[in-house]
């Protein structure tokens, strides 16, 4: 996958002063997002409206969008499952319709062009299409090799790919600069690169399309979930954050306390090996990073690492070496057990004394890198061992690489300490994550907070999007085929824009490097952003509507949502249980989350968790004729519930 790279990518550590022109004045709204929606897409719920037009009114309701920001769109066909499409369906039915919104008036007089900042797509809309022809044998130019290309890279500069038109022959992309338009490297880059990672003042993205019109002419691009329910679930958990995010300490005893999980590997991916040397640094709140203190973030967050070669969450075979596994590793399954977050370092030969251990610095990494010191790695607090002796780091001089310890008694020079992470699988508190690699890999093994981030890097990344999306995840990003390295966003520089207060879209392309015309979905909100909280408490419980019950056959199906009128109601999320039965004591129960066989970090049939506003269960196998009672609880994150009246239902 991480061939050389023609571009040199900048990897600047960037710093809080660097970082502060953010303006509040510049922030994109509801008003600046156009949201795309199929038509003529599945109605799965039949109500007469495809699930992508569902999809795009939650949306603009929950974002105060107007409704002339909507645009419904058509491609004809099957619209079961549709993903892919030809360039000249999208020319056609996508690209051109989006133009004519964009080149129309608003009702201010003013053309939407000029208001509209973001693009987003909603599901049932196409993901892919064939873009270029086949490269011709021993053709080394991946901008030439990539025949497939994501639909949402070709909405970024709308008005160059509508100029470009389409070919009469093969019906694929107009000509560019060498062949079909994106046959180019510089056809498929960003001038934003970098911008919210760079050590200058940066400005929204909003502001930079108002003061640089000609070489600003394109739009952020983003999608809504995978369907109806995940692009709900995805906003709804953003909004959540944006409005109670807190963040953890040693002093709060708050249910949501959110961690960054970082994954670590080595040897390959240059550049994302860099970044995430830098994101520790980042996150570890050195001199100058945002997370040692600063607007929106008042405490070093609690950071999870992993530098071993195998995947977070892992399965390890019982038969392979003991070297390979972690001592402190779950128990085992019939498979295995399972690899937990671990960090190692070597102490240096006469890095032993009474206080603390003296590492051996860290080798450089790449030709892009920084060499961060190795001590960063360990938290405050966590269990370090050599095999033999165990002690608790108290104290990190990062300037020395030193680790301060409880006792030093039974550790020695040229020693590999480890430490493990204390918890068990499946975590609750992974906020963040940017790791890599496990080709085309999900690890089942997290169920993410509401507003939860993460970016996996590795060729095949969409499975890691599509499974973290199915646990509650509410942006992420993924590709439809090789992208190279510097098609996945890297995530120091991400983190560092979230943290400054820009929104999601800004911080996902501001890492991103080949972003248009390529592989690459942005997967979320493009205006969430979590680090602009004004951390307030949630300590309203959640509401529910009256449930209804609708029978169909043998089956029933139960459903319900919240609801509310006060700001915190309407931002609250919950996980639900169903009780019901014969009589008022119920005796059956469908729990607020099901995660059977714990240890298997496959996606185990029958496995299901993630917060909601909504509730939806059918039931079977019921007496028909008989009465049956229900109720239903709701829990929100921060540990408040709600219970509904008995009520009941007739098979």
């Amino acid at each position: 996958m991480f061939g050389r790279m023609v571009f040199a990518c900048v990897l600047l550590l960037g710093t809080a002063g660097g970082l502060r022109g953010e303006d509040p004045r510049w922030r994109a709204a509801g008003e600046h997002v156009l949201v795309v929606y199929a038509a003529d897409a599945a109605d799965g719920d039949g109500n007469g409206r495809s699930d992508s037009q569902d999809a795009a009114e939650y949306y603009a309701a929950r974002r105060g969008v107007p409704a002339g920001n909507l645009l419904g769109v058509k491609l004809g066909g099957n619209v079961t499952g549709r993903e892919h499409c030809t360039y000249r369906q999208f020319f056609e039915g996508i690209l051109q319709p989006v133009a004519a919104k964009l080149s129309s008036k608003a009702a201010d007089g003013q053309p939407y062009s000029q208001r509209i900042c973001y693009i987003l797509v909603c599901p049932g809309t196409p993901i892919r299409m064939t873009t270029h022809p086949k490269a011709a044998k021993g053709e080394k130019s991946w901008a030439r090799r990539a025949t497939t290309r994501s639909v949402d890279g070709y909405l970024i500069s709308v008005a160059a790919n509508l100029a470009a038109g389409v070919d009469a022959e093969s019906g694929l992309p107009g000509a560019g600069q060498s062949g079909p338009i994106g046959a180019e490297f510089r056809e498929v880059m960003l001038p934003i690169f970098g911008a919210y990672a760079n050590g200058v003042r940066a400005r929204h993205f909003r502001q930079f399309r108002r003061l640089y019109p000609q070489q600003m002419d394109f739009y952020l691009v983003s999608r809504l979930g995978l369907d109806l329910q995940t692009a709900r679930d995805m906003l709804d958990g953003a909004l959540y954050a944006e409005r109670y995010l807190r963040l953890p300490g040693p002093d709060e005893k708050a249910a949501f306390r959110p961690e960054i999980w970082l994954d670590q590997k080595h040897g390959f991916a240059q550049d994302h090996v860099a970044s995430m040397a830098q994101a520790v640094a980042v996150v570890q709140g050195v001199p100058g990073s945002p997370f040692a203190a600063g607007k929106g973030l008042l405490r070093v967050w609690p950071l999870v690492i992993d530098n071993q070669s195998l995947e977070v969450g892992a399965v390890v075979k019982k038969t392979q070496p003991a070297s390979t596994t972690t001592a402190a590793s779950s128990p085992a399954s019939p498979a295995g057990v399972q690899h937990k977050p671990t960090v190692s370092a070597r102490i240096a030969g006469n890095g032993v004394d009474a206080e603390g251990v003296t590492l051996v610095a860290a080798a450089r990494i790449g030709r892009l890198g920084r060499d961060v010191a190795p001590a960063l790695y360990f938290r405050l607090g966590c269990k370090v061992s050599n095999g033999k002796a165990t002690a608790t780091v108290t104290g990190r001089d990062v300037e020395a690489n030193r680790l301060l310890l409880d006792s030093t008694e039974g550790f020695a020079g040229g020693d590999t300490i480890k430490s493990i992470w204390p918890g068990e699988f499946p975590t609750s508190d992974c906020f963040v994550f940017y790791g890599f690699y496990g080709l085309g890999r999900y690890e089942d093994v997290f169920q993410f907070p509401p507003g939860a981030l993460g970016i996996h890097v590795d060729s095949s990344c969409m499975n890691w999007a599509r499974g973290a999306m199915g646990r509650g995840i509410a942006a992420t990003f993924g590709v439809i085929g090789e992208p190279l390295s510097l098609g996945i966003p890297h995530g120091h520089q991400a983190l560092l824009a979230l943290s400054a207060g820009y929104d999601w879209a800004e911080a996902a392309y501001g890492g991103l490097r080949l972003a248009q015309r390529w592989r690459g979905v942005v997967f979320g909100d493009p205006l969430y952003a979590p680090f602009r909280s004004r951390q307030l408490t949630d300590r309203t419980p959640p509401a529910i509507s009256a449930a209804t019950v609708k029978v169909s056959g043998k089956t029933v199906t139960i459903a319900a949502q919240l609801v509310g009128k006060t700001p915190d109601e309407l931002a609250d999320v919950a996980l639900f249980k169903l009780e019901y039965g014969p009589t008022e004591k119920y005796g059956k129960t469908v729990e607020f989350f099901d995660w059977p066989d714990p240890q298997n970090s496959a996606r185990v049939q029958g496995r299901r968790f993630g917060y909601s506003r909504h509730f939806r269960w059918a039931l079977q196998g019921l007496q028909k004729g008989k009465t049956y009672h229900f109720r239903l609880t709701a829990r929100d994150p921060a540990g408040l519930e709600t219970t509904t009246a008995d009520a009941t239902f007739e098979p």
